[in-house]
Protein backbone atom coordinates (compact mmCIF):
# COMPACT_ATOMS: atom_id res chain seq x y z
CA UNK A 1 0.00 0.00 0.00
CA UNK A 2 1.37 3.38 -1.01
CA UNK A 3 0.62 6.37 1.18
CA UNK A 4 -0.03 9.57 -0.71
CA UNK A 5 2.52 12.36 -0.44
CA UNK A 6 0.01 14.97 0.83
CA UNK A 7 -0.89 12.69 3.74
CA UNK A 8 2.75 12.53 4.78
CA UNK A 9 3.07 16.31 4.47
CA UNK A 10 0.05 17.24 6.60
CA UNK A 11 0.97 19.70 9.33
CA UNK A 12 -1.05 17.62 11.78
CA UNK A 13 1.20 14.61 11.09
CA UNK A 14 4.41 16.46 11.99
CA UNK A 15 5.92 16.33 15.51
CA UNK A 16 4.39 18.94 17.82
CA UNK A 17 7.64 20.94 18.01
CA UNK A 18 7.79 21.13 14.20
CA UNK A 19 4.16 22.29 14.19
CA UNK A 20 5.04 25.15 16.53
CA UNK A 21 8.14 26.11 14.55
CA UNK A 22 6.14 26.01 11.29
CA UNK A 23 3.63 28.36 12.87
CA UNK A 24 6.47 30.74 13.75
CA UNK A 25 8.08 30.39 10.29
CA UNK A 26 4.77 31.13 8.61
CA UNK A 27 4.34 34.25 10.74
CA UNK A 28 1.14 33.40 12.59
CA UNK A 29 1.54 34.91 16.04
CA UNK A 30 -2.07 34.18 17.03
CA UNK A 31 -1.62 30.40 16.70
CA UNK A 32 1.26 30.44 19.14
CA UNK A 33 -0.82 32.07 21.85
CA UNK A 34 -3.49 29.45 22.27
CA UNK A 35 -5.15 28.75 18.91
CA UNK A 36 -5.22 24.96 18.61
CA UNK A 37 -6.25 24.64 14.95
CA UNK A 38 -2.68 24.05 13.75
CA UNK A 39 -1.14 22.67 16.91
CA UNK A 40 -3.39 19.68 17.58
CA UNK A 41 -0.94 17.52 19.48
CA UNK A 42 0.53 20.27 21.60
CA UNK A 43 2.72 18.94 24.39
CA UNK A 44 4.34 22.20 25.42
CA UNK A 45 2.87 25.46 26.62
CA UNK A 46 2.36 28.50 24.40
CA UNK A 47 5.46 30.06 22.92
CA UNK A 48 6.14 33.66 23.77
CA UNK A 49 8.52 35.45 21.43
CA UNK A 50 9.75 38.99 21.84
CA UNK A 51 9.16 41.56 19.12
CA UNK A 52 12.86 41.25 18.28
CA UNK A 53 12.54 37.46 17.87
CA UNK A 54 9.42 37.80 15.68
CA UNK A 55 11.32 40.32 13.56
CA UNK A 56 14.22 37.89 13.22
CA UNK A 57 11.87 35.17 11.92
CA UNK A 58 10.24 37.69 9.60
CA UNK A 59 13.68 38.45 8.14
CA UNK A 60 14.32 34.72 7.74
CA UNK A 61 10.97 34.32 5.97
CA UNK A 62 11.70 37.31 3.69
CA UNK A 63 15.21 36.09 2.84
CA UNK A 64 13.95 32.58 2.16
CA UNK A 65 11.29 33.92 -0.20
CA UNK A 66 13.88 36.13 -1.90
CA UNK A 67 15.89 32.93 -2.54
CA UNK A 68 12.82 31.47 -4.26
CA UNK A 69 11.72 29.30 -1.34
CA UNK A 70 8.04 28.86 -0.67
CA UNK A 71 6.62 29.41 2.77
CA UNK A 72 2.92 28.76 2.98
CA UNK A 73 0.23 30.80 4.67
CA UNK A 74 -0.26 30.05 8.39
CA UNK A 75 -3.54 28.21 7.82
CA UNK A 76 -2.20 25.89 5.08
CA UNK A 77 -2.81 22.25 6.10
CA UNK A 78 0.23 20.88 4.26
CA UNK A 79 3.98 21.50 4.49
CA UNK A 80 5.95 22.56 1.42
CA UNK A 81 9.34 20.98 0.64
CA UNK A 82 11.02 24.35 1.18
CA UNK A 83 9.55 24.61 4.67
CA UNK A 84 10.91 21.14 5.43
CA UNK A 85 14.32 22.32 4.20
CA UNK A 86 14.18 25.31 6.54
CA UNK A 87 13.22 23.03 9.44
CA UNK A 88 16.21 20.81 8.60
CA UNK A 89 18.56 23.81 8.53
CA UNK A 90 17.17 25.10 11.83
CA UNK A 91 17.58 21.65 13.41
CA UNK A 92 21.13 21.50 12.05
CA UNK A 93 21.80 24.96 13.46
CA UNK A 94 20.71 23.77 16.89
CA UNK A 95 23.25 20.95 16.81
CA UNK A 96 26.44 22.37 15.35
CA UNK A 97 28.85 25.16 16.04
CA UNK A 98 28.78 28.28 13.90
CA UNK A 99 31.75 27.11 11.83
CA UNK A 100 29.84 24.28 10.14
CA UNK A 101 27.60 25.39 7.31
CA UNK A 102 24.75 23.82 5.34
CA UNK A 103 25.60 23.50 1.66
CA UNK A 104 24.56 26.24 -0.78
CA UNK A 105 23.70 28.85 1.80
CA UNK A 106 25.13 32.38 1.66
CA UNK A 107 26.71 33.68 4.86
CA UNK A 108 24.00 36.26 5.66
CA UNK A 109 21.25 33.68 5.27
CA UNK A 110 23.25 31.19 7.33
CA UNK A 111 23.63 33.78 10.10
CA UNK A 112 19.85 34.27 10.15
CA UNK A 113 19.29 30.50 10.35
CA UNK A 114 21.74 30.18 13.23
CA UNK A 115 20.21 33.16 15.06
CA UNK A 116 16.73 31.70 14.67
CA UNK A 117 18.02 28.29 15.83
CA UNK A 118 19.33 29.92 18.99
CA UNK A 119 15.99 31.66 19.59
CA UNK A 120 14.21 28.33 19.31
CA UNK A 121 16.66 26.75 21.76
CA UNK A 122 16.16 29.59 24.26
CA UNK A 123 12.40 29.06 24.03
CA UNK A 124 12.71 25.32 24.61
CA UNK A 125 11.81 24.42 21.03
CA UNK A 126 14.50 21.86 20.26
CA UNK A 127 13.67 20.31 16.89
CA UNK A 128 13.79 16.50 16.95
CA UNK A 129 16.47 14.52 15.09
CA UNK A 130 13.80 13.56 12.55
CA UNK A 131 13.82 17.19 11.41
CA UNK A 132 17.38 16.79 10.15
CA UNK A 133 16.10 14.29 7.58
CA UNK A 134 13.57 16.68 6.07
CA UNK A 135 15.84 17.62 3.17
Amino acid sequence: MTISQPFLRAVSRRPSIEQKVLTILRGDQSSIDGDQRLIRRQTHGPVSLSVQDWTLFQHLRDRARARGMRIRMPSAPFVHDDELQLLAWLAHGQRVSGDQEPADVEQGFLDLILDCSRVLDRRGLRLPPRSLLNR
